[in-house]
């Protein structure tokens, strides 16, 4: 048919002919109107403008779009060598023959990871270990594969594997956290030595979660590098530890209950809290003498989170201590209010001793005052019909500090109840 002629439905069709003629006829009106067509269909605010100033780019953006077309350029050779390669793997009987095509795989992932493509190079890590888990493979061949993935995450690697992080950037950074979790256990120890060399928060995040997972059965290993001099590193292991959640690292952490970095005991004190051994809460309560308020005010609410059996006697003796008092007002309220949660009779009779006891006027204390006034709060906290009778025996005390703190709890209590 000639490119003349219009096909037989469309020439037989009424309504293909109106549409034809109605595009004419407006195609002329808005030359008559001398209307360029474009303006019409893109409105003049748009037109008006030049197009340098509607898709302006800065250099670096035109640089980075010059690099990414050039790298899809340059790499669409490499998809297609990985997948010749593979399919003739999975063919290949011949051991020697196998091992020279593995090896071209190892210098490949190389390449790549030098460049810091690690979408392909994830797509060569994981072929060889899903070849690797093939049950119908010669055992000489898997051995060969595991060889390769091992040399994956040796320490050498690794170090190309930083370089090319430092280089290029952390834009791909989901597929390095694939490559990460498809490195063998021997990766463990360089990415550990990694750890403490890459300042980049994010990549740092990635190395934690992946050394969770390739250090469940080698605590031992990470273990060793909470003596690190670098106090980001522990804390970071200290992390990576808990959430292993291996017993055999409690006794690592006694070392860092008085370690000089606050951000490295506050992450020990988490990680014995999430641990359900009662060596875990035994050390907690360490943490109840430390040098800082805010982790004294945190150590006694794990304990009372973690139901320590011994908690409630633990804050009473602290309650009683004469060193307590000189402690500021918002630790003293906040270990009171923990004892509170833990509402026994004994409980009750020790808070009713901080409000009544009797203190002669040339040794009236603020800070003693300071200490009952808690111990109000921590009873109006607890609501209970016993806690309120105490608070109404506080009432009438001759103390005024302690009097109207007594009935200030009630009348919030007696309000919360009507309402």
């Amino acid at each position: 048919q000639s490119s003349g002629e219009l096909a037989p439905s469309m020439a037989m069709n009424p309504e293909f002919d109106m549409m034809i003629e109605q595009e004419s006829s407006d195609i002329e009106d808005l030359k008559t109107k001398n209307i360029s067509p474009l303006r019409e269909l893109l409105g003049p605010k748009f037109l008006d403008k030049p197009f340098s100033v509607v898709f302006k780019l800065t250099e670096n953006e035109i640089e980075k779009i010059r690099r990414e077309i050039k790298a899809e350029e340059d790499l669409n050779p490499v998809n297609e060598l990985i997948e010749i390669l593979s399919d003739i793997l999975l063919i290949e009987q011949d051991f020697e023959s196998f091992s020279e095509i593995v090896k071209t795989l190892d210098n490949t992932l190389e390449a790549l990871v030098i460049r810091g493509a690690f979408e392909h190079a994830v797509k060569i890590l994981k072929f060889l270990r899903d070849l690797h888990g093939s049950n119908s493979l010669p055992e000489d061949f898997k051995a060969r594969l595991k060889a390769s993935i091992e040399l994956a995450g040796n320490s050498n690697m690794i170090r190309e594997l930083e370089l090319s992080i430092n280089k290029f950037g952390q834009e791909d950074s989901g597929h390095l956290f694939t490559f990460f979790a498809l490195l063998d256990k021997n990766a463990l120890i360089p990415l550990s030595d990694l750890l403490g060399r890459i300042e980049n928060i994010k990549i740092r995040r990635i190395l934690c979660e992946t050394l969770v997972t390739l250090g469940k059965d080698n605590v031992d290993l990470l273990s060793k590098k909470l003596g690190d001099e670098r106090w980001y590193v522990v804390r970071n292991m200290v992390y990576i530890l808990g959430k292993i959640g291996d017993p055999r690292v409690i006794e690592d952490f006694k070392g860092l209950i008085t370690h000089p970095e606050i951000k490295v005991r506050k992450e020990t004190l988490h990680a014995l809290e999430g641990m359900k051994d009662e060596r875990a809460k035994d050390l907690l309560v360490s943490f109840l003498d430390d040098r800082d308020s805010s982790m004294r005010i945190i150590a006694a609410r794990a304990l009372v989170t973690t139901n320590y059996k011994g908690a409630a006697q633990i804050f009473l003796n602290m309650a009683s201590r004469k060193e307590f008092e000189g402690r500021d007002f918002y630790e003293k309220k906040e270990m009171l209010e923990s004892l509170s949660r833990i509402a026994s009779d004994e409980v009750l009779q020790e808070l009713r001793r901080l409000i009544k006891r009797r203190t002669f006027f040339l040794f009236k204390s603020e800070k003693r005052d300071e200490v009952s006034v808690c111990a109000v709060l921590a009873l109006k906290k607890i609501g209970t019909g016993k806690a309120v009778e105490i608070l109404k025996e506080g009432s009438l005390l001759r103390n005024r500090v302690v009097r109207e703190a007594c009935v200030k709890a009630l009348a919030e209590m007696d309000r919360g109840v009507r309402k």
